[in-house]
């Protein structure tokens, strides 16, 4: 009766079978997962082929290789003690690979057309999917020790080494070409010179979520929604016409953060992440080599240095100690950045699924993080807390401190405000506001300044006002605009500095100019410029984001309209002398326009001057502008 179920055939498998049913499994694996991770938005997404190429051999070679060490284990127990239970031991490893295929390419399916899948099972659904992985095991035995069994029948009476060795010295070749060493690719570390002044100072950076300066009073507004911030900009450098370089709160946050455009570091909205060098070059990872404590304190996922992969930067995020993965360390330690990258995801994926149908660690749904009403909010943006914890962390410190506090309240729930008291918007009903409603906007502005009003009050009291540079700043605009004017004001000690610059600057400015007043030499890696001491003069600024046919949906990239050759980039923009210019990379439709508030005192460039400088722009960053490279393609849209 056992037998009759039992998923093992009753003809013993020969090792050059094992040895080729497991490489067959392998190359599967490898295969489908790196046809799912290179279509969808992932960390490889947007290499060159050669290079996705190169990366699935690693993976092959590697996961083959890793299966075949077990099976050379099991095959000297073999030839040690000539047990047949070493042999169908063996049947486990390419059953196990395949039955591991089956769960992700399943799971793929029924998340990305239903949004279920393994994460977001508990329960009894969890442990259906525990039955459900056991039955696909148990069948994959079966298919696979039938196969096996007949493949032995035809193998009698020849050289059963030959097959295992050929597939081993194959499997040895591949890993040799493929392998990158973590040094060819990894920059050294930053090389701390004395700085220039000796006292440190705290450094808080506070970036609020879609604020225009058009709804500010410290930028000329007529309601008054920022007393606070107005009388902090008479005293502090205040870039009149200031712009993000991203429409999208990550993209946004991480060039603020390096001094570099999004395009330079690929990185735009979830899932993007810093790659390679651009992980390591931060303005975090500079203040750290001179002695900071650097924390963030923002909204998870979105604005995260985990889920953005700032390595070597940020001593807490979000309230978490950071403390990298200890295997995607050890990763790193062995291959390249991208390699090292890519194979800690085809090793989490399949590791976090099992974990959690077999009830050992439950997997995250990073869906349920995102906010869609203020009913059902777990933290209400969590910027009161974060509020808190930022003051704590400058006030009792007793080294300089770094922080980053991202506010989130003046980004709509949905696409309403739900301010705790109604200053602008009395007379209206909360819950029957219309959709962006200015005047709700405005509360929430007014509940941000409070805020900056208690950090201000609280650095007065204790002593550090004149030991805190504080900086306010925008992600982007209103309604996920990067075409807006937004704050841009920086308070030094002593009120040093202050003036006001009327020539154009931009977000990825700021680390620069903070590196400058402290002393501290400019990379050559940051993409903005210092404006400590004189102004930028006129120049171009660029900005990006998603959007034409990229869409997304819940916080989340709609996977099928993330394509080549731009992927996440819907459009490139470019700022000249108050006049803006935007290309959508594709469709190719070309819009321009006049900020009407802008006052830098200077002549914009030509429609065709702005087109080529957008080129330059995506060619100088190693994008394929074969489809844009022609002005008289592109479809104009007038403004």
């Amino acid at each position: 009766m056992l037998k009759r179920f039992s998923p093992f055939s009753s003809h013993e498998p020969s090792w050059s079978g094992l040895f080729l049913t497991t490489l067959l499994s392998a190359f599967a694996y490898a295969l489908l997962e790196w046809l799912f991770l290179t279509t969808k938005p992932s960390v490889i997404a947007i290499l060159p082929f050669s290079e996705k190429l190169r990366i699935l051999l690693l993976s092959f070679a590697l996961v083959n290789g890793a299966a075949y060490l077990l099976l050379a284990g099991l095959l000297m127990a073999w030839l040690a003690l000539r047990w047949s239970l070493w042999k169908w031991l063996g049947v486990l490893l390419p059953t196990g690979i395949l039955s591991g295929l089956t769960l992700l390419l399943a799971d793929n399916f029924t998340y990305t057309l239903f949004h279920f899948g393994v994460s977001t099972s508990a329960g009894w659904s969890r442990a259906l999917y525990l039955l459900g992985f056991l039955i696909v095991l148990y069948l994959w035995t079966r298919e696979v020790s039938g196969w096996l069994a007949g493949l032995t029948a035809r193998q009698q009476g020849k050289r059963s080494w030959i097959t295992p060795a050929a597939l081993s010295g194959l499997t040895a070749l591949l890993l040799g070409l493929t392998y990158v060493s973590p040094q060819a690719v990894h920059p050294p570390l930053w090389s701390a010179g004395a700085a220039a002044r000796k006292t440190l100072p705290h450094i808080l950076l506070i970036t609020a979520d879609g604020l225009n300066a058009n709804h500010l009073s410290a930028y000329g507004y007529e309601r008054d929604t920022t007393p606070n911030l107005r009388q902090l900009a008479e005293r502090s450098l205040v870039g009149e016409n200031a712009y993000s370089n991203s429409a999208n709160t990550a993209g946004g946050v991480v060039a603020i953060l390096t001094g570099k455009y999004p395009t330079t570091n690929r990185l735009l909205y979830p899932p993007d992440v810093l790659k390679g060098e651009n992980a390591f070059q931060h303005l975090p990872y500079i203040l750290k080599s001179y002695g900071y404590t650097s924390v963030q304190y923002s909204f998870p996922y979105f604005v995260d240095a985990y889920a953005l992969n700032i390595q070597s930067g940020f001593d807490v995020a979000n309230g978490t100690v950071f403390q990298q993965s200890a295997f995607l360390t050890r990763l790193q330690n062995l291959f390249d950045e991208s390699g090292a990258g890519y194979l800690y995801e085809l090793i989490k994926r399949l590791a976090d699924r099992l974990r959690h149908i077999f009830f050992l660690k439950d997997m995250t749904n990073y869906r349920l993080l995102l906010p869609t009403n203020p009913q059902a909010l777990p933290f209400e943006y969590r910027d009161v807390e974060n509020l808190r914890q930022v003051l704590d962390a400058l006030t009792t410190s007793n080294k300089p401190v770094f922080a980053h506090l991202h506010w989130m309240g003046t980004h709509p729930l949905g696409r309403k405000f739900y301010p705790k008291v109604q200053v602008f918007s009395q007379g209206q009903t909360v819950e029957t506001q219309g959709e962006f409603n200015p005047d709700f906007y405005d509360d929430k502005i007014l509940e941000f300044d409070q805020a900056l009003g208690q950090i201000l009050d609280t650095l007065e009291a204790s002593g550090l006002m004149d030991q805190t540079i504080v900086v306010i700043a925008s992600d982007h605009g209103f309604m996920f605009n990067n075409l807006a004017r937004l704050p841009w004001v920086i308070h030094f000690p002593e009120d040093a500095y202050a003036r006001r610059i009327r020539q154009e600057v931009q977000n990825i400015d700021i680390a620069p100019t903070l590196l400058e007043y402290l002393g501290i030499p400019i990379p050559e890696w940051m993409e903005g410029n210092s404006v400590l001491r004189a102004d930028p003069g006129n120049r171009l600024i660029f900005g990006t984001g998603v959007g034409d046919t990229v869409k997304t949906e819940n916080g989340f990239l709609v996977e099928e309209t993330v394509k080549p050759p731009f992927y996440n980039f819907g459009f490139v923009s470019v700022i000249s002398c108050n006049h803006w210019y935007r290309l959508k990379l594709n469709s190719r439709i070309w819009e321009n326009g006049k900020f009407e508030d802008g006052t830098a005192p200077c002549t914009p460039i030509s429609e065709e001057e702005a087109f080529d400088a957008i080129v330059l722009h995506l060619k100088n960053r190693e994008f394929d502008i074969t489809s844009i490279q022609d002005f008289k393609l592109v479809h104009p849209l007038k403004h």
